[in-house]
């Protein structure tokens, strides 16, 4: 017995020059843990904040689209400035992109594009952003930096688009046999009646067309006479 209170009293003795030592800084971690969990809270809440207000930014941007191009300005300053940790940047700026392709701007528009790509997030944002650019530059005659575009763009994501667009830029480039085999690629991710399908079917058939087509036939220099026959030699020849 006396050995067990011995043990109890040396563990004790030990626990209680263990606090003194380290107590402090048991106290520290034990803030710091708190600190962190609570701090951790209100940096969701702030980030949650943040979101909501960008989507309120957004949609200020949005309804100035048509009627208040000075407000319109404004709000894309901001989303894409102060804001360009959210989505709502990119997206900010696709619809600058947008603006300036109806007004005929298409480097203008091209140079936005650039920017959400860059700037996009989550990933699939800026993939959208990376294939309206791929569409831009293959208006513009670009389309080696299109197919670049398409490149970086996530495979995983847009399959159908993607493949779609690869087949322009390819056609564009005058490898119709190529083109071919991206259209069919796209169409492989489309379901029967899909929305765009059909669009895909008329590129592809128009791809082998340009592929199919033959060269003009060559005339011949000089095409000899068939000879005349006699009508009635046999039966003249005959009667004689």
């Amino acid at each position: 017995m006396a050995e067990e209170v011995l043990d109890a009293h040396e563990q004790g003795e030990a626990v209680r020059k263990w606090l003194q030592n380290n107590g402090s800084s048991i106290l520290i971690g034990v803030a710091v843990g708190l600190a962190a969990l609570f701090g951790y809270q209100r940096w969701q809440d702030s980030k949650l904040s943040h979101a909501g207000e960008a989507m309120l930014q957004f949609q200020q941007l949005q309804s100035a689209a048509e009627s208040d191009p000075a407000g319109f300005e404004a709000y894309l300053g901001a989303l894409s400035d102060s804001y360009k940790d959210t989505p709502y940047g990119a997206l900010a700026l696709m619809a600058d992109a947008e603006r300036k392709l109806q007004a005929g701007d298409n480097q203008a528009a091209v140079a936005a594009l650039r920017q959400a790509a860059d700037v996009g997030q989550p990933e699939s944002v800026a993939n959208v952003a990376r294939l309206r650019l791929a569409r831009a530059l293959i208006a513009s005659g670009d389309v080696d930096e299109a197919l670049r575009q398409l490149d970086r763009t996530s495979k995983d994501g847009f399959k159908a688009l993607r493949a779609e667009l690869r087949g322009d830029a390819l056609l564009a480039k005058g490898d119709s046999d190529a083109a071919r085999t991206a259209y069919e690629e796209a169409l492989s991710h489309l379901d029967v009646g899909a929305m765009g399908r059909n669009i895909v079917e008329i590129k592809m058939a128009n791809a082998g067309t340009v592929a199919a087509a033959p060269a003009a036939p060559e005339m011949p220099a000089e095409v000899a006479p068939a000879p005349e026959t006699p009508a009635e030699t046999t039966s003249e020849g005959a009667s004689s």
